[in-house]
Parts: C-alpha cells; sequence; structure tokens
C-alpha cells in the first residue's frame, strides 16, 4: 500500500528526535595524545594536578624592585636604584632585591626575594655619570650599576604570584567541551599529555538509486555521480564522528534491507540517502522498520528543503533516512543529525550549530509560505554590519550551498521578507567569518 506523509513541524521533529537521546547508546571513552585531541569531547574532568605559575614571575621585561622605593618617583624626580644582578631565563634567581636596589628580569623570569613590583624599561632610564665619579653623593661605580625609575608602581604591578594563575585541585575543564588549541596549551602547560575524550561515533552512511556512480567512475546516459556520500562524511568528520562508507545501494527492498541491517549492526548510528519519501521505489521506512525493535519518530517533515526526512531508533541505535537532494541532505543533516551527533559525543550546549549571526536581507524574498523554508545566503558586511544576500537556485543544486555561508530560517505563513528585514543566518562550520 502507497504511504502517505505524516508532517509535522521542524520544532516537533526536533523534540521527538531529542525524546529518543535518552535511548541512544553512546560510545565508550580513550586517552589520546595531544597532538590528536584537537576537536574531540572530553569525557573526564581535567583537574590540576601542580601550581601555574610554580613561582612568582615577571610579567613583562624590566626591574624587579620594592614598591615602597620607588613611591615618589616621577620623571622630574626619579628614585635612583643601585643595579644588584639580573634573572636568566629558566633559572632560578641567585641574588635578593634590598633597598634602594632592582634586579633585572625578563617577561617569565623568576621573581628574586624581596621584590614586589616590576618596573618595564620604558618607564626607567639610565642616569648620566660624570667621568670619574659615581651618582652625587654616591661612591664611584661604573654607569651600567644604576638605573632611575621614573614612574611610581604599586606593590604587585606587572607581576604573577605562584598558584595565581591555577592552584592545585582546580576543576579547569569539564567533560563534554569540544578541545582547542588553547585548551591543548592548558593541557601541556599541566602535563596532561593524554586527556580521556569520548569515543568517536561510527556513522554508516548508505547511497540508495539506481541513477548512481561512484565519483570516479564515468557517467553514462541518466546517471550522476554520488556526492552525498562524500558530502555527509564530510559532515560527519566536522562534528566528531567517524563515517564508514556502505556504499551505493540499488533502489530494491531486498538489497535495502540487506545493506540497512548490515550498516545497524556495524556502526552507532546510520544514514540513508534517497528512498525516504512516498514513492513505490522509496524503501527506506520498510527496511528500517524490519530491523529489531525499530520505531520511526517522524517521516515527513514541513521543512524546505528536506521534507522526506525518516527519524528512526532500533536497538539504542538511531537511523536516519536523508532526501537524495544534496542541498536538502545537507539542511537534514545541520538540523537534525548533527545535534544527534553532538548529543553521542556529550558535547555541552549542542545544537545546528555556531551561533547565529543577525543580518539584514539585500534583497526581498518569496516564499510557498506553507512550509518552514530555509533558505542558503551569503554573509558580507557594509558600514552598518552584517547583510545577508539570499541565493536563489532550484531543488538539488549543491552550488548554492558552495556559494553559501550559512542558513536562514522563514517560518510558515511568511510569504514574503522585504530588502533590509532581519534575519538570523546558522553559520556553516569553518565560515570564514568565524
Amino acid at each position: 500500500m502507497r504511504r502517505t506523509w505524516e508532517l509535522v513541524s521542524v520544532e516537533e521533529a526536533r523534540r521527538r528526535l531529542e525524546a529518543l537521546f535518552p535511548e541512544a547508546a553512546r560510545p565508550g571513552e580513550e586517552q589520546v595524545p595531544l597532538d590528536e585531541a584537537l576537536g574531540r569531547v572530553l569525557s573526564r574532568v581535567v583537574e590540576a594536578r601542580r601550581a601555574l605559575p610554580g613561582f612568582d614571575r615577571s610579567t613583562v621585561d624590566g626591574y624587579a624592585v620594592r614598591s615602597a622605593d620607588v613611591a615618589a618617583a616621577t620623571p622630574e624626580n626619579p628614585a635612583r636604584l643601585r643595579r644588584v644582578g639580573g634573572v636568566a631565563m629558566g633559572e632560578p634567581a641567585r641574588v635578593a632585591v634590598g633597598p634602594g636596589q632592582a634586579v633585572e628580569v625578563p617577561t617569565g623570569g623568576v621573581l628574586p626575594p624581596g621584590a614586589d613590583a616590576v618596573v618595564m624599561y620604558e618607564e626607567t632610564r639610565r642616569p648620566e655619570i660624570s667621568e670619574g665619579g659615581g651618582a652625587p653623593g654616591q661612591d664611584p661605580a661604573p654607569r651600567e650599576t644604576w638605573v632611575e625609575v621614573l614612574e611610581a608602581v604599586p606593590a604587585g604591578a606587572n607581576r604573577m604570584g605562584a598558584q595565581e594563575d591555577v592552584r592545585p585541585g582546580e576543576r579547569l575543564l569539564l567533560p563534554g567541551r569540544r578541545l582547542r588549541p588553547q585548551d591543548l596549551g592548558l593541557l601541556a602547560a599541566l602535563g596532561e599529555l593524554e586527556p580521556w575524550v569520548r569515543r568517536r561515533p561510527t556513522v554508516a552512511l548508505l547511497s540508495t538509486g539506481d541513477e548512481l556512480v561512484p565519483p570516479a567512475a564515468e557517467l553514462g546516459p541518466g546517471q550522476v555521480r554520488d556526492m552525498n556520500g562524500t558530502t555527509l562524511a564530510a559532515l560527519c568528520r566536522q562534528a566528531g564522528a567517524k563515517p564508514v562508507a556502505m556504499g551505493i545501494v540499488p533502489d530494491t527492498r531486498e538489497a535495502l534491507d540487506a545493506a540497512v541491517a548490515q550498516a545497524w549492526r556495524s556502526a552507532d548510528l546510520v544514514l540513508i540517502s534517497g528512498g525516504s519519501s512516498v514513492g513505490e521505489r522509496d524503501h527506506a521506512r520498510e527496511a528500517v522498520e524490519a530491523l529489531p525493535g525499530a520505531r520511526v519518530v517522524v517521516h515527513g517533515v514541513a521543512v524546505r528543503p528536506g521534507k522526506p526526512t525518516l527519524v528512526a531508533l532500533a536497538g539504542g541505535k538511531l537511523l536516519y533516512g536523508l532526501p537524495g537532494h544534496p542541498v536538502s541532505a545537507m539542511v537534514i543533516f545541520h538540523l537534525f543529525v548533527r545535534p544527534a551527533l553532538e548529543h553521542l559525543l556529550g558535547v555541552q550546549h549542542f545544537g545546528p550549530g555556531l551561533p547565529p549571526v543577525r543580518a539584514r536581507l539585500t534583497r526581498s524574498i518569496r516564499t510557498a509560505g506553507r512550509r518552514e523554508d530555509y533558505w542558503r545566503a551569503q554573509l558580507l558586511q557594509d558600514e552598518r554590519g552584517w547583510v545577508a544576500e539570499p541565493i536563489v537556485s532550484k531543488s538539488g543544486a549543491i552550488s548554492s550551498m558552495v556559494k553559501g555561508d550559512g542558513l536562514f530560517r522563514v517560518p510558515a505563513g511568511v510569504g514574503e521578507l522585504p530588502e533590509g528585514a532581519w534575519v538570523e543566518v546558522e553559520p556553516f562550520a569553518f565560515w570564514a567569518g568565524a
């Protein structure tokens, strides 16, 4: 019997998807070296086992001093101090600062005992010493043993105390955090060289359609290369998952049943590209429902592009039927698949992607108005801020995604948006303006 659509709104489809999350089995955890940890998701708390810094240090190049000795210093009446030594990088301070004394220190160098502040080089000068003598009232001495401080500095200026940055036992990074370059730097400073992260969920990718051939094949009449397999694999990697290519499946019930069952057994999540509509040669739903305990919660979303969308759960694993049109498949991945992958990874604040960019439309647009509509847009800037250039294309035109920087939503029932209307553009990951 021919099926009919069971259309639900995007909001309702998301609600039904998220209701499945407690039943979706998450992958385990593993330790990885730091040079492989970028973008991975922490599975355990990172707690400092040592202090940062481990010693009092200077935050500028200059002279370590006692703030009381320079409290009244001005360019007209500088404080004159005797330079009694210097600190080398990576070595302990071998001299202390006494009354009326200064010790030269580099940025990051150990602060010598007795000093409670550091004066930058720019706020000092070397005094002029008359030939054969020292400073007035002082014993003769070489010129370089004296320094004049031109500005007062308070106690604590230009220094960082031991443990001031990180204290032992401090909780620094929490589970669910995607590791960024600066996070890896902190881990390196702490000596945490193999953080615990979530294993990447495996995603089985199936493309179905008698017209499809591999990207490397020569095209015959009526044939097209399978671009969804490549695109969806890249989107999975970008989201932190590990794609598993299961190949192209013919448009027969028997072939798709076997391929879906194999994919379901071998991966944490299954994406079926094509066959998710309600035509006579669309068998994705039947193939999913043939799995033990399968439960279809969405078949049809009131969205453009992406109406023929299927969401199901079987044996603790999520399965999706995605539209065969490349643009539709990418939009549905953005709306429904990426949030599920981020849930499996335990990502904090998971959602469709990067925070939206508020922008003004460069021209008016018209929509059918019956379904929620997602437009591709290029993000540009003018003298007033961000603007969104809508990209008009026919169904299935992959170039609209290539030209676009993100998507903006037009609610159902809105037939037109005028030039200058404000929209919220959800950027694609790796958008150049991010």
